[in-house]
């Protein structure tokens, strides 16, 4: 594996690309890859190592790389393996343009962020060439936004390969225009392929055949979309351009998702906010989605042929729903999903990349995109109480920080001296020592 460094501020495409001699664009980072494709497959690994915009596209054909080499495209990570910057693939903003990569298989894509592109009919941001290797192309850790057409398209051919992965991405303010092939994420002949912890918001439909994603399975369950966060809209201006169906994937397992107010095509009698026919939808929490079929929020004509553990509530988002800012995680243990993920066993990370685990080591997942996290107490200034050992006393605790109802106090014996048995209710806390009980 060959590396080759990437930095627009301080990088110089005259260097040679290592780590200490960046070259400073993509072009001159595949340029230095086709040079040495023919002796050398890859996979190849290009690590942007600053925040910087790249306004580059069509890598793969321009210059033109052999079908067969592999390259890891990435933002620069940290030791826990995940991004440390996000730079950006920016495109014109208003003329169209084909691409901004096309790969073949095997390729990886991390920690990128895809803006202003207009993408002509049914290309992708990212575009992939089917041929027969082994290895799926991973997205993962990318942002996609102010983008018109489709984001992410593969043609798997007729080789079963996989499990793709599209994982822990954002689409946000995304136009899915009129016309034909207005998928925003598109596989062709899928066979195994997994959409995992993505968060997709404010997308606007120009058109009810459009498609938020087609996976259009054969056979069920090698095509999973789990953990995902389908979040609401402010842009869409007419609701009869709605699609059909914004999820399009038969003979699919479909579950562990979050889907906020969500309005399927008015005017059709089938429409539903995903198509499942064939395939499973258990334990998703929806939120005012609207369908028009017997069977929505799952399927149109057909029900999927399993359906458990569904949930209607509100999922209780930090917020906001709309907009640069928007927050979808989870704002309290008193959430609808939250440990709702029964027997949730496919997806052990959340969106941030970290294992569920990490935020919850109960073990019990929470159903979106996000684990519920507990932050650290703060203290609230109050008079410390000490004697033997020292106690800071926190007043109306906020509920982001308990845990089944009880205060999470991160108390230690290193700081504190010996805790006693603590007991807290209400608003008033109870120390129990050497058989007294004091009213604190």
């Amino acid at each position: 594996m060959v590396h080759y460094y990437v930095n627009s501020d301080t990088g110089n495409d005259a260097n040679d690309g290592s780590e200490g001699s960046p070259v400073a664009t993509l072009t001159q980072a595949f340029t230095l890859i086709d040079a040495i494709e023919g002796s050398d497959a890859g996979p190849h690994e290009v690590i942007i190592t600053n925040n910087g915009i790249y306004n580059e596209g069509n890598l793969g054909l321009e210059p033109l790389l052999n079908i067969a080499t592999i390259v890891y495209i990435m933002a620069q990570t940290g030791s826990n393996g995940l991004p440390i910057y996000t730079p950006t693939v920016q495109g014109s903003g208003s003329v169209v343009q084909s691409r901004a990569f096309i790969c073949g298989r095997d390729w990886l894509f991390r920690g990128l962020k895809f803006e202003n592109w207009v993408i002509a009919g049914s290309n992708g941001i990212i575009e992939q060439r089917s041929h027969g290797f082994t290895d799926p192309t991973i997205v993962e850790n990318c942002i996609f936004t102010n983008i018109t057409g489709s984001c992410f398209t593969v043609d798997l051919g007729a080789a079963d390969n996989g499990p793709y992965q599209l994982r822990q991405n954002t689409f946000y303010n995304i136009l899915s225009p009129s016309g034909s092939f207005t998928e925003i994420i598109r596989f062709t002949n899928p066979k195994k392929c997994h959409v995992f912890n993505n968060v997709f918001y404010d997308i606007q439909y120009g058109n009810v055949g459009a498609r938020l994603i087609s996976l259009e399975g054969e056979t069920s369950p090698d095509n999973i979309v789990s953990h995902n966060t389908f979040g609401t809209s402010s842009v869409q201006a007419d609701t009869t351009y709605n699609p059909t169906y914004a999820v399009s994937a038969s003979y699919s397992k479909f579950e562990y998702n979050i889907i906020y107010e969500q309005t399927a095509n008015t005017a059709d009698s089938n429409s539903s906010f995903a198509k499942i026919d064939n395939g499973e939808a258990n334990y998703n929490l929806y939120y005012n989605v609207s369908g028009q079929s017997s069977n929505a929020p799952f399927a149109g004509v057909n029900p999927p042929t399993g359906s458990t553990g569904n949930i209607t509530g509100d999922p209780l988002f930090a917020g906001p729903e709309t907009g640069n800012n928007a927050n979808y995680r989870l704002s309290t243990y008193e959430s609808p999903a939250f440990n709702a993920a029964i027997g949730s066993s496919d997806v052990t990370t959340d969106n941030t990349g970290l294992l569920r685990t990490f935020y919850d080591a109960s073990g019990l997942y929470d159903i979106g995109a996000f684990e519920f996290a507990y932050g650290a107490q703060v203290s609230q200034g109050l008079p410390e109480i000490g004697q033997d050992f020292t106690i800071n006393r926190y007043n109306n605790a906020s509920s982001n920080y308990t845990k089944f109802g009880v205060d999470q106090v991160p108390f230690s014996a290193g700081t504190n001296g010996a805790v006693p048995f603590l007991i807290r209710g209400n608003s008033q806390a109870y120390i129990v020592e050497k058989g007294k009980t004091t009213n604190n």
